[in-house]
């Protein structure tokens, strides 16, 4: 990360605002799912591929249940991987143990791909895609976000392109998650606050 305020930010976080041509590719679009949160991944696939996007989508599933159900779908367009760090197979409560479990694992997935090259386009499944994000991920960026607020960003979308200062900063907000399982929106931008950002 950035040594000051004198110095070029390493990570340049902004909001999605504007839309630009010559879309880059080397992009995943990453989902987690359980088996009780299956029905919102069906409502988030059949907007999806109305959208006729040729971007890979990978699917972490978080239970056996949900496992096998995804392989069943038999998608090739659908990347289906089964998480080693979760076994929960309910829908649970917004900010209890569990959920805060599930949510915490999130940065761990999206390093796995980091790690390899390859940008992620990570997004939670209570959302509908009306259109093609990526015409909207050009230009100078490490992360791109919405905004809850005027400066909350929100971990619902992010676009990260992989390169060495993302990775470090998506492994820091994998450890403070690992030590205690908490509500990963809000370590996030704690972690933004630290890091010299633009």
């Amino acid at each position: 990360m950035g040594q000051g305020k004198e110095t070029k930010p390493d990570i340049l976080i902004t909001p999605v605002l504007g839309i630009a041509e010559n879309v880059t590719n080397n992009w995943t679009i990453l989902l987690t799912v359980n088996n009780g949160f299956f029905d919102f991944f069906e409502n988030w696939q059949w907007h999806f591929k109305k959208l006729d996007i040729s971007v890979p989508v990978s699917v972490v599933a978080e239970d056996d249940i949900v496992f096998e159900k995804l392989t069943y779908l038999n998608d090739s367009s659908i990347k289906v991987h089964r998480s080693e760090h979760i076994s929960i197979n309910k829908a649970v409560k917004y900010n209890s143990t569990l959920y805060n479990m599930i949510v915490s694992a999130r940065p761990t997935y999206i390093l796995m791909y980091l790690k390899n090259g390859t940008n992620v386009i990570y997004t939670d499944l209570d959302t509908v895609w009306l259109q093609n994000p990526l015409p909207f991920l050009q230009g100078n960026f490490d992360i791109k976000s919405q905004l809850d607020l005027k400066d909350n960003f929100c971990t619902g979308f992010l676009a990260i392109k992989s390169n060495k200062d993302t990775i470090e900063f998506i492994q820091k907000w994998e450890d403070a998650l690992r030590d205690k399982p908490n509500l990963n929106q809000d370590i996030f931008n704690r972690l933004v606050i630290k890091s010299p950002v633009n």
